[in-house]
């Protein structure tokens, strides 16, 4: 396995907090980790469908979020304030309560 640059240090926060999204949609769903993660991705884009979002330009994104949180010629930023190339989640409806 091999770990990309992490020229803020956070990766491995990411890492844990992606781990644990995995842990409770595999709860949830009751889903195997050989396919949590496709699995995972998969239903993002049923989700973005029913609430507004383009599934495509959000996969986009967080390559392009990944990519730069990798690359090390990327950090610092130019502007600490920036979001350029993030975007933010403002579903169409409102977002499901804890335990939904």
């Amino acid at each position: 396995m091999t770990t990309k640059p992490d020229p803020e240090g956070m990766n491995d926060v990411r890492a844990d907090w992606a781990h644990e999204a995995l842990s409770a949609f595999r709860k949830a769903c009751r889903g195997d980790a050989e396919n949590a993660v496709a699995d995972l991705i998969c239903n993002l884009g049923h989700w973005c469908d029913r609430n507004g979002f383009d599934f495509e330009h959000e996969i986009r994104s967080g390559f392009g979020m990944y990519e730069e949180e990798t690359d090390p010629r990327t950090w610092p930023p130019a502007d600490p304030r920036s979001t350029a190339g993030r975007s933010e989640l403002r579903p169409s409806r409102a977002e499901p309560e804890d335990g939904a």
